[in-house]
């Protein structure tokens, strides 16, 4: 019984030990970290592929709706938290997207059509962002969005001029 007794108490010390240890980090250098390796994987398995589109999901109920027409796609959408949405509905020659959602009830939503290049990377960090992006132009190409902090919504139409 004496021994079973010190089990159970080495196992909670151990238990309580490497929950104290998981506190050190802070979010920031976390989500950073997290980035960095999912570059690092991202970049060594898409140059060996013209078109592929890769989702790595963390937590519950995210969701990513993907409808992509195009001759050279390059995607990857990474999100860390809970009730993430990404909705791409793209039709262009070259798609080049890097997604990051990084908190709880972030909203990505890309609509774009007839264009030559989708080049756009978005970081959403925080909680209750919203992002609608549609159309594309050239000031709109290799666009970097980074959104930090709480309940932000953000619009970015990229309208061509008709003549």
């Amino acid at each position: 019984m004496k021994l079973l007794s010190k089990i159970v108490v080495i196992i909670i010390l151990m238990f309580f030990i490497s929950i104290s240890n998981a506190q050190k980090i802070n979010h920031t250098t976390a989500s950073s970290l997290i980035i960095k390796e999912y570059n690092k994987t991202n970049s060594k398995i898409s140059s060996t592929t013209k078109s592929a589109i890769y989702i790595q999901q963390v937590g519950s109920e995210n969701t990513t709706d993907v409808n992509l027409h195009s001759n050279n796609t390059k995607v990857s959408i990474l999100q860390k938290g809970n009730s993430n949405n990404t909705n791409l509905a793209i039709s262009a020659y070259k798609i080049n997207k890097n997604i990051f959602q990084l908190g709880n009830n972030n909203n990505i939503y890309n609509y774009s059509k007839y264009s030559k290049i989708q080049s756009t990377r978005i970081i959403q960090r925080g909680n209750n962002q919203n992002l609608f992006i549609i159309g594309s132009n050239k000031l709109s190409n290799n666009m970097i969005i980074s959104m930090k902090g709480k309940k932000q919504t953000l619009i970015v139409r990229n309208l061509k001029k008709v003549n």
